[in-house]
This record gives structure tokens, C-alpha cells and sequence, in this order.
């Protein structure tokens, strides 16, 4: 949301901004028109995940998820401590409701994390390697 003032005294009223954005194709790794609803918010949540918190000038400190600490850590760990820490993530973003269901599964030296989330679109199911 950002602030519009149309006044001299200061106050403002705040507008939304818009559902609509560019399409990342993660296969070529280009960008490909637009998008929005509900693809939208997959392609937020997945940026989300790929973005180390606190670690980029670009993004605000309460963008991302902190995983550098699990590099290493026993994988029994790191599934106990990644949902907490992608709740804390997720809960920046206004269309997200909350994390309906979880998993994590050790897959050599990454894992893979299925989410399956409530928005205001309804159910959206993610799969990523973390």
C-alpha cells in the first residue's frame, strides 16, 4: 500500500496496490508477460523462498526466509525450525492467511518443503527445494 496525499495538512489515504506482475519462467529463467491472482501469489512465495532474509540492499529486512544458519545442521533440525520460520516469512504478505499444511522431506543435501496455503484466492499447493 502507499500513501497518496492530495492535501497540504498531511493526511492521506492509503491505496492498495495492484495483484498484477511480471511472470517468471524459472525454467529459462526469463520473464514472460504478466500475472496475477493466484499465480501471482505462487510467484511471490517462491521468490520469497529463494531470498536469503536481511541479506540484500533491495529488499526490505522483513523480506525472505533466514536459512543460512541450517546450512550444515542436521536435517532433523532444520525440518523442526523451517516452519516457523516460513510462517514468519509469509505473514509480511497480506493476500496469505497462514500455512495449512506442511512438510519437509531430506532429499540428499537439500530439502524439499510442500506448502499448502490459504489466501484469498483459496488453497494454492507449493513444492520448492530449499
Amino acid at each position: 500500500m502507499t500513501p497518496k496525499s492530495t492535501t497540504l495538512d498531511g493526511s492521506y489515504t492509503l491505496i492498495k496496490s495492484t495483484d498484477t506482475t511480471y511472470r517468471m519462467d524459472t525454467e529459462s529463467l526469463t520473464i514472460r508477460g504478466l500475472c496475477g491472482g493466484r499465480d501471482a501469489v505462487k510467484q511471490a512465495v517462491y521468490k520469497l523462498l529463494m531470498t536469503e532474509r536481511d541479506t540484500y540492499v533491495i529488499y526490505d529486512k522483513k523480506y525472505g526466509v533466514r536459512l543460512k544458519d541450517l546450512f550444515g545442521a542436521d536435517m532433523s533440525y532444520a525440518r523442526a525450525v523451517i516452519r516457523l520460520r516460513l510462517e514468519d516469512a509469509l505473514k509480511n504478505d497480506e493476500r496469505i492467511k497462514g500455512i495449512t499444511a506442511f512438510s519437509a522431506e531430506a532429499d540428499k543435501n537439500k530439502l524439499r518443503v510442500g506448502l499448502e496455503l490459504d489466501t484469498v484466492y483459496g488453497e494454492i499447493s507449493l513444492d520448492a527445494y530449499i
